[in-house]
């Protein structure tokens, strides 16, 4: 079961790290994505958008590493939903 919930941890780790840092270099691209579903006010946007991916990174960072690995497990799932 430890080995399951490494590899598990791993994945999601290496997932979120790969998805943020493809978003680093274009939040022009992410701030129109998110402007697209409307939920959000236009003045939050593109700040979201800016730090959306380096928060992604230092999420995907702690559960491959494996610091405060609960919270980052719970903080990914919230970003999922």
């Amino acid at each position: 079961m430890p080995a399951l919930v490494l590899v598990l941890r791993l994945a999601l780790g290496s997932t979120l790290i790969g998805a943020g840092a493809v978003k680093v270099p274009h939040p022009e691209q992410l701030a129109a994505a998110i402007a697209g579903f409307r939920l959000l006010p236009p003045s939050v946007t593109a700040p979201l958008a800016i730090a959306l991916p380096y928060f992604e990174v230092l999420v995907g960072l702690y559960l491959v590493i494996g610091l405060f690995t609960r919270i980052a497990a719970w903080v990914a799932c919230v970003q999922f939903v």
